[in-house]
């Protein structure tokens, strides 16, 4: 009978310890992108810059490249018309989806009266992603201006010489919105190449396209506040201070990787939860004028 009552007992105490006992979190699922940024220079015959190839040689080998590389998102920019019709016959074939922004116009481009130079609506950027990781559900863009939904206005207070030297028109970005098909997870990728000019007066309108860039991306996380964010593309610029260190990460924002020449002119920024797996430079000088900043990037989702 004693025993009787020890092993009821006993019994009663497991079953309490087990019905009192809190419930284990699962573990979250961890997810890892390849994600790559390339300033791929726009319609030059490199002949006339660095190596031997012609502008569509070099629009061949940067295909090869791609395919090569086979990263989950790539940012592109300086994509000249000539390699924007290449891109959209060509990206299907690689795997990728894409959403670009251009404002490509024939002739000379004027904005206020004050005539581009010969650089103007030369380029576009885009966000490649792969079609078998991601499915796209929106995107826009946007100028790095204080009007950003007017693609063709560039800041207000520019001089008319810089004006002329930053091609009569802003700077502009682009971003998708895309759902991760394994886990459901939600990104916002945004690309942009930003102005490079200081005026006369020494307002550094690099920095105050990047604050723009900065509130419009802290804009569209509004709208899916879930979401993850991956930015990046050629910044021209060191100076990434402008953007929350506390928010996201910067692959080169010590300018560890050198990109165009012995500058790092070209960055990845991630959600600071993520994970930063390794890093490092790609491609060579017959493709571009910039190597490419490559990130693997892992995140809890």
């Amino acid at each position: 009978m004693k025993r009787l009552l020890t092993l009821l007992l006993s019994s009663a105490l497991l079953f309490g310890s087990a019905a009192c006992a809190p419930e284990q979190e699962p573990e979250p699922e961890k997810m890892t992108l390849r994600v790559m940024t390339h300033n791929i220079l726009y319609g030059y015959d490199a002949s006339s810059v660095y190596g031997e190839l012609r502008a569509d040689e070099r629009m061949e080998k940067e295909l090869a490249f791609l395919a090569e590389q086979n990263c989950d998102i790539v940012f592109l920019n300086e994509v000249a018309r000539y390699q924007d019709e290449v891109l959209q016959e060509k990206a299907d074939s690689l795997g990728y989806g894409f959403v670009r922004e251009s404002d490509f116009a024939d002739g000379v481009y004027t904005y206020n009266g004050v005539k581009a130079n010969h650089y103007a609506n030369r380029f576009c950027n885009y966000v490649l992603y792969r079609k078998d990781t991601f499915t796209q559900l929106d995107t826009d863009s946007f100028s790095l201006s204080d009007n950003p939904s007017d693609p063709h206005a560039p800041f207000s207070k520019m001089s008319s010489d810089a004006l002329w030297k930053t091609e009569g028109r802003p700077r502009t970005a682009v971003w998708a919105l895309l759902e991760h098909r394994e886990t459901k997870a939600r990104i916002i990728a945004a690309c942009t190449h930003a102005q490079w000019i200081t005026d006369d007066n020494g307002t550094n309108w690099n920095l105050e396209g990047l604050k723009v860039l900065s509130a419009q991306i802290e804009k569209t996380h509004e709208y899916y506040p879930d979401a993850l964010v991956v930015f990046g593309g050629d910044l021209n610029g060191e100076d990434v201070s402008v953007f929350d260190s506390a928010r996201y990460a910067g692959v080169n924002a010590e300018a560890a990787y050198n990109t165009f020449g012995q500058t790092a002119l070209d960055h990845i920024f991630y959600s600071a939860q993520g994970t930063l797996l390794s890093a490092n430079t790609a491609g060579d000088l017959t493709l571009s004028d910039h190597l490419a900043l490559q990130a693997a990037i892992e995140f809890s989702v």
